[in-house]
């Protein structure tokens, strides 16, 4: 039996028992609830995984659906993009959409100028504001449905023959997103953006403030739904691609070695993003802070930079440097490269590096053979000396790139001249390939003269002859930036000629008693200069001399007198020699002769001391009654208010005498150097003059007064006929006689002094506007312009007259040619190839597109008038260069249509080993199979690093890439040393001076004609500020010679009549980086506001210096009013109202900075389209019971690249022209490819 304690003991176990059975019950409660959480968490985490994982699927799906919307749009050659700021202003509601065109023109190199002209004029083919881009769709999405079929919509050039209708484009960036603002959180599912058809439809962030400061940065797109398969709402996506073309490449290190800082110096190697704004509050001032010294370019590290965001690593202030990084996210990349494409016509880029390069032999069938001209010729231009004469050839272009200037040796910086040559015709079995030649220039000519004893009359018993002394004067002019050598094959001689026509005839006359008891005027014979220098009186010919140019050459920019010997006194015979010397006393002459005969004739001995004098010819007709019925002045030429014309060269010598007219075989070839026998350097003529002002005597115009005759009479007392270099117009020779016209043009600008010919073109009246004569009665100085004494009194100066400034000769440098130990970079350095051929086309043609001032409306306006005429003005007769040259053209619009759209200069060596890095470090190696030395495949193996979209409007970018020389440590003048550059633009690859204006008057006229030019932080601002608004005047920009050429049609929303400044007001006039130059023009706005030119009008020299404009009351001789017949005015002075600089005489003097200069240094790293994108997309998943309840969120950014490579490249390799290209290829271009991926959190979008 049980014990009480044994029954205790019992009921504790039982207790125990109990206590334990409950808390392992509410252990196992506890476990149950746990598992049940830990169940419930885990079903939760994977729904919210699967969310995810369906929201990042809609993301891939949206990115995939972009990067095939943009193979389609974007893949073709013949596609360009631009931001929607572009076409709608800094204030569209969504900038930075992407936009994507096509040409409306069909692309063709073989098109007339006519049919050109036409075609950028028709208004179903160009917009208002001149461009023949068409928008195809905006690359964002819900714009997936437009309507655009690359097989049907597209022509067999590649234009676009079916454009999208605005209206079928289901979303356009002028649309407002509701309710973004700068509190607006990434992952807000409230906005809202409308359709085409006013229906709202939800849109997502896709670039927020992740990566940028400000709301105003944001970009938002439509949000497109998905539905499962009954119809209900399950998700939606979204995707916009940015264009990384049009931001500046941020990991390009400035140059520090000293063996590539020429090449830097010349070509852009970087950008400067230093040069940036901050982002502050004053973001959009052009004082405001930068970047500065927050980005390092001199960092080596730099190069290793993949994303933006990792720039900071770099930095010496990398916190500040992030901050600020984030207001330029549109403004920089890291990534951008370009495929070196033909936008304008399809296909690679064919390589000038090699095709220049005389180890390159062109197949007749190349368009570069050397016969080929550089445009097609007007189809009515094919009745002159040549079919299409004066037009350059291939080989004109290729001798200007093989001419090299040695830079070591005895002969470093030296060049003997080279006959120039066009269409020159065989001359005995000689040839003569076209040259554009290198040639000193001739600027001016006289010949004072006067009748004289030919001995000493003191002698008894001497009846002296009588003759005409002749005293030449020559000015001769070094142009270019090196020395000019002797020439080698004539002994170091040049040959001059003079040839004045129209009615030069005098008659010599003695006051004599012959016939009569009564002394009286009688005619003793006649001399004419036109045909009396050599004795016979049946030949016209040139007055001929030889210049003896000194052991050393010429040096850069000097201009030489030549004159005869103080001691003198030869008979003139067509060899005499002038020497480097001020003019002195001495003379050659010419005996007077009787009509028939070549005797000379002698002073009777009793007339030796009569009075003689010089008088105009009267040739008269008598009837039987002895009554004159007819009186024909045969020397009006030197009469009172009288005129007349003169012709000038300087050439090789030649022995023959050099006639005009009979016996040569026809009146025009004499005059034209293509001629076989003519041997000229370059040649003036039909120089004119009017209004002669000469004393008046008795009844006749003397050109001596009478007097007794002497011998060796003082020169002073010399008449003078002669013609002149125009210049910019300025002392003494410039202004002539004060009643008597000059016309005044931009000579650089819109003349060509170098060119192997000048005269007056079919678009011409009677001005030679390059060069002015002049006849001078006994009280006129023979040396119409003023120089100095001491070492250097046998020189004078260029550039802006003959006259000496400050005591001291000007002298002007305005070209050059390639070194032989550099490569060419740009197609902008071939603005100094000397293809204007004639003396009215532009001195720099290439990289500019100013307006010809001939090529107008003026009475009539033939099919294509804008860029070719073969009409002429009837004015003064189809003759001489009106015959040979038939076509007048825009010869800059027609060259840089040819060049900058099919050809670039990769840098890579024509022979020999192509060197890992080449000489343009933006060209990088992509494909080492290709080989780099065929000009038609180097574009398939190379890629242009950060190339630059010419579309871009981003400001800030323009800075950067316009900043490229910035803190460049070079030194022109001496390559081993220099302290940090501002950004400097330079004509010359080897200036001979520096980027100083001058410190007064005097010496800004000296330094106006040399070195190179630097702009300022604020410069630099203004300047790419000015080219964003022409941009957006004058774009879209379908190719790069687009870009660079003047519109055809004036933009009829940018009329700025009321403006003081209206430079800008016709897109017609120049070019857009011109335009944008020239929109600034002082330091003080129309607004008052703070203003930055590129070119400051209030500069000293350009105050100083003469504007091209109509002559009024006060100022009637500097330009005939009956010039305006045939001339546009506004074109000729560059604007409606003329202004300081760009309306000066000297613009395009070296020190003023031109279009060309800028592309010089910037060219090769532009391109009219983008190839690399950004594409970021959004994917979420939505509860399909309520579809406003968004349940999951994705975003993803990849960053894309085109390449060389077609879509489908085992049928067709990279070169393959468009016509080559199967279906497929023509239909989607070249392969894109994605270079990165990642996954994106919402603080990182």
């Amino acid at each position: 039996m049980n014990t009480p304690r044994q029954k205790s003991e019992c009921r504790k176990r039982q207790g125990f028992a109990l206590v334990l059975s409950l808390s392992l019950m509410s252990f196992l409660v506890l476990l149950i609830l746990s598992l049940a959480i830990l169940t419930k968490l885990e079903i939760q985490s994977s729904a919210n995984m699967m969310q995810r994982n369906q929201a990042r699927q809609n993301a891939l799906t949206a990115l995939n659906i972009a990067l095939g919307e943009l193979q389609k749009y974007a893949g073709p050659d013949q596609r360009i993009t631009a931001r929607a700021d572009l076409q709608h202003g800094d204030t569209s509601a969504n900038p930075y959409w992407t936009g994507v065109y096509g040409n409306s023109i069909a692309a063709s190199y073989t098109t007339t100028p006519e049919q050109i002209a036409t075609d950028l004029t028709d208004a179903n083919k160009v917009d208002s504001q001149g461009s023949s881009a068409r928008l195809l769709s905006w690359l964002v999405s819900g714009n997936e449905m437009v309507p655009f079929n690359p097989t049907t919509d597209i022509g067999t050039s590649g234009e676009i023959i079916n454009a999208p209708d605005a209206s079928s484009i289901p979303f356009n960036p002028v649309t407002v997103v509701s309710n973004l603002n700068d509190s607006t959180a990434i992952t807000a599912t409230d906005l809202v953006i409308q359709d085409v058809n006013g229906s709202p439809r939800a849109a997502r962030i896709l670039v927020g403030d992740g990566v940028t400061a400000d709301s105003s940065d944001f970009v938002a797109v439509p949000l497109v739904d998905l539905e499962n398969n009954t119809g209900a709402k399950v998700g939606g996506y979204a995707w916009w691609i940015g264009d990384e073309g049009v931001k500046a490449r941020a990991n390009l290190p400035l140059v520090t070695e000293s063996n590539k800082k020429l090449n830097a110096f010349v070509s852009a190697s970087r950008t400067a993003v230093e040069l940036m704004s901050d982002g502050g509050e004053d973001d959009d001032s052009l004082v405001g802070d930068r970047i500065d010294v927050a980005y390092n370019p001199e960092d080596a590290r730099l190069e290793r930079i993949e994303q933006l965001e990792e720039l900071p690593l770099v930095s010496l202030e990398p916190v500040d440097f992030s901050t600020k990084l984030k207001y330029r996210f549109h403004d920089l990349t890291t990534r951008s490269q370009s495929v070196i494409v033909d936008t304008y016509a399809g296909g690679l880029k064919r390589d000038l590096s090699i095709i220049l390069d005389e180890s390159f032999i062109p197949a007749v069938d190349d368009p570069t053979a050397d016969v080929n001209r550089l445009w097609v010729p007007h189809t009515g231009d094919t009745l002159g000396f040549t079919p299409g004469f004066a037009i350059p050839t291939w080989r004109h272009l290729r001798s200007f790139a093989q001419t090299r200037v040695p830079t070591t040796g005895t002969d470093a910086f030296k060049m003997e001249p080279i006959l120039p040559a066009h269409d020159k015709a065989d001359n005995g079995g000689e040839t003569f390939p076209d040259h554009v030649g290198i040639a000193p220039v001739i600027t001016y000519f006289s010949m004072g003269f006067r009748a004289a004893y030919n001995n000493p009359i003191e002698v008894e018993g001497i009846e002296p002859e009588i003759h005409l002394n002749l005293y030449p004067l020559v000015v001769i002019w070094n142009p270019y930036n090196f020395t000019l050598k002797p020439p080698p094959d004539s002994e170091g001689y040049y040959e001059v000629g003079i040839y004045p026509t129209y009615n030069v005839k005098l008659d010599l006359e003695a006051f004599v008693a012959r016939d009569s008891a009564v002394p009286e005027w009688t005619n003793i014979t006649s001399f004419d200069f036109q045909r009396d220098t050599d004795g016979d009186r049946t030949k016209t010919e040139f007055i001929r001399f030889r210049l003896k140019c000194p052991e050393d050459g010429i040096p850069p920019g000097q201009s030489l007198i030549f004159s005869l010997p103080d001691d003198s006194t030869a008979l003139y015979d067509q060899k005499n020699v002038l020497y480097n010397k001020d003019p002195l006393d001495g003379y050659v002459s010419v005996p007077f002769t009787p009509t028939g005969s070549k005797t000379p004739i002698k002073a009777l001995s009793e007339e030796v001391f009569a009075d003689y004098r010089l008088v105009n010819n009267y040739e008269r007709s008598y009837d039987a009654d002895g009554n004159v019925t007819h009186e024909s002045n045969r020397g009006s030429s030197f009469s009172n208010n009288g005129g007349g014309a003169m012709y000038i060269y300087i050439g090789e010598p030649v022995e023959q005498p050099i006639y005009v007219g009979w016996p040569s075989p026809d009146g025009h070839i004499v005059h034209n150097p293509s001629w076989g026998p003519r041997r000229w350097y370059n040649t003036h003529q039909q120089i004119g003059w009017d209004n002669n002002k000469v004393k008046v005597l008795d009844e006749a115009s003397h050109q001596q007064e009478p007097g007794q005759l002497q011998y060796k009479p003082p020169l002073d007392d010399a008449y003078v006929f002669l013609t002149q270099a125009l210049f910019s117009g300025q002392g003494q020779n410039a202004q002539l006689d004060t009643d008597q016209f000059m016309f005044t043009t931009r000579w650089l600008a819109q003349g060509n002094m170098r060119a192997v010919r000048s005269g007056r073109t079919r678009r011409d009246g009677n001005f030679n506007v390059l060069y002015t004569a002049t006849t001078g009665n006994v009280k006129t100085p023979w040396q119409k312009f003023s120089n100095g004494s001491g070492s250097e009194e046998h020189r004078t100066s260029a550039g802006n007259g003959h006259d000496w400034i400050a005591n001291e000769p000007v002298d002007a440098i305005l070209y050059e040619f390639p070194y032989e130990d550099q490569p060419i970079f740009s197609i902008g350095q071939l603005q100094h190839a000397n293809l204007s051929l004639v003396g009215a086309y532009p001195s720099y043609p290439i990289g500019n597109s100013l307006a010809d001032f001939r090529l107008n409306e003026k009475s009539s306006t033939p099919i294509g008038y804008q860029l070719a005429r073969i009409d002429a003005t009837n004015q003064g007769g189809i003759n001489q260069l009106r015959n040979d040259q038939r076509g007048y053209y825009d010869i800059s619009f027609l060259l840089n249509r040819t060049l900058w759209d099919q050809y670039y200069f990769s840098t890579v060596p024509a022979t020999g080993d192509v060197p890992d890095t080449l000489p343009n470090t933006r060209y990088v190696e992509y494909n080492d199979s290709v080989d780099l030395q065929d000009p038609d495949k180097s574009a398939a193996g190379l890629m242009l690093n950060g190339g630059f979209n010419i579309n871009s409007t981003s400001e800030q970018a323009w800075r950067a890439v316009l900043g490229a020389t910035n803190q460049l440590k070079y030194d022109p003048e001496d390559a081993l040393g220099g302290n940090p550059l501002n950004s400097a633009f330079s004509r010359f690859s080897r200036p001979n001076s520096d980027d100083d204006l001058g410190s007064d008057t005097s010496d800004a006229m000296h330094k106006a004609w040399d070195g190179y030019r630097t702009l300022t932080e604020e410069e630099i601002a203004q300047l790419a500020r000015n080219i964003v608004v022409e941009i957006r005047n004058r774009g879209p920009f379908v190719s790069l010679s687009d870009f660079i050429n003047r519109r055809l049609v004036d933009n009829p929303n940018t009329n700025d009549a009321t403006v003081g400044n209206t430079a800008h007001e016709h897109e017609d006039f120049r070019g857009t980086i011109q335009a944008a130059i020239d929109r600034t023009a002082t330091h003080s706005d129309d607004d008052g506001n703070d203003a930055f030119p590129s070119n400051d009008g209030t500069g000293l020299f350009w105050q100083a210096d003469e504007m091209a404009t109509r002559g009024d009351s006060t100022n009637y001789n500097h330009n005939q009013g009956t010039q305006y017949a045939y001339y546009n005015q506004a074109r000729l002075e560059g604007a409606d109202v003329p202004a300081r600089p760009y309306s000066n005489r000297s613009s395009f003097a070296p020190k003023y900075i031109s279009q060309a200069d800028i592309l010089a240094t910037i060219g090769s790293t532009l391109s009219a389209r983008s190839d690399t994108f950004v594409i970021r997309a959004y994917g979420e998943v939505v509860d399909p019971f309520n579809p406003a309840e968004v349940r999951s969120q994705a975003w993803c950014e990849a960053v894309v690249q085109r390449y060389p490579e077609y879509i489908n490249d085992t049928v067709n390799a990279p070169e393959d022209n468009p016509s080559k290209l199967d279906a497929l290829n023509k239909q989607f271009g070249r392969k894109f490819k994605i270079l990165s991926f990642r996954w994106l959190s919402a603080d990182e979008v």
